[in-house]
């Protein structure tokens, strides 16, 4: 049970770690406001005027573009994701929420994450973790020990994660699936959302997860040609001054079978972005470092 917890505690962070020419349709979230006592609705000329010049005539594939290139030079950043889940292991339901805070450094990778998970009759419990070139090191509070995963599952995760922390990336591989997407805009943001239903995501994603996964876990891959995905939906929304990521919204269903353990999970992750290029360098504490159990897989 405890190699089945691992795996799942995997995938789990491999998940977190992936119109054409129509313009951005302007949201009405702005330009109506409603009057008290006659229900009537009005926008100043100031307003309006406001609204049109913050307008946009970019199309989709340009955002996209812009987006791609304006992150490949992105030193760092950093990630705030509230993560509610539904597991059904075998019929045993379990909820899960998370609340982790991420700081990224893409070159070298390093990484920094602190969660705090509640699981139904476990309670809540705080972990933390660091990920860097020295190794893939977490706290496990319910053992009050540090843990730390072997070196062949950390340059394999190393090679991920690199691939990961490149934002620009993540949104390169939906760049096959434009016309699919909706396409707004507000004041200060680019909204781009996509219901990904149908074979042609399955195999997107199931391929993503089935390349992703570190040989290290000791898991036949092929175990992901049976995974289903099922209302998966995408929000993407992206700062209209500098193309960084200000948001990644995602609810998906998927079920999957892992040593005989039938696993149906309901997933929705709302991730906010900021901090672009001033996080300050990430360093595994000394206590981790001596002090860490190695994990077997």
């Amino acid at each position: 049970m405890r190699r089945l917890s691992i795996i799942i505690f995997a995938v789990v962070f491999i998940f977190i770690l992936a119109a054409c020419n129509q313009t951005a349709k302007p949201t009405d979230s702005n330009d109506a406001k409603e009057v008290d006592g006659d229900n009537t609705e009005e926008v100043s000329e100031e307003n309006a005027d406001e609204e049109e010049n913050n307008d946009s005539d970019l199309t989709l594939q340009e955002v996209f573009e812009k987006t791609m290139e304006t992150n490949d030079g992105l030193d760092s950043f950093s990630i705030t994701m509230d993560l509610q889940q539904t597991m059904n292991i075998n019929e045993e339901e379990m909820d899960v929420g998370s609340v982790i805070e991420m700081d990224i450094i893409t070159d070298p990778i390093s990484m920094k994450q602190n969660m705090v998970m509640d699981m139904d009759e476990l309670g809540k419990q705080e972990m933390e973790m660091y990920f860097a070139e020295e190794g893939f090191y977490v706290f496990d509070p319910m053992e009050d020990q540090w843990m730390k995963f072997p070196n062949e599952f950390s340059d394999e995760l190393l090679q991920l994660s690199n691939n990961q922390a490149d934002v620009g990336n993540q949104l390169n591989q939906f760049e096959d699936f434009l016309e699919d997407f909706t396409f707004e805009q507000d004041e200060n943001n680019y909204i781009l959302t996509l219901q990904a239903d149908g074979e042609k995501f399955n195999e997107l994603l199931t391929e993503t997860i089935k390349n992703s996964m570190p040989q290290e876990l000791g898991l036949d891959v092929s175990i992901f040609d049976n995974i289903s995905f099922d209302n998966v939906n995408y929000d993407i929304v992206i700062n209209k001054e500098t193309f960084y990521f200000s948001e990644l919204n995602v609810k998906m269903d998927y079920e999957m079978e892992i040593e005989g353990e039938k696993i149906k999970v309901n997933q929705d992750v709302k991730s906010k972005y900021e901090n672009h290029n001033n996080v300050d360098a990430i360093t595994i504490p000394k206590e981790a470092i001596d002090n860490a159990v190695e994990v077997e897989l």
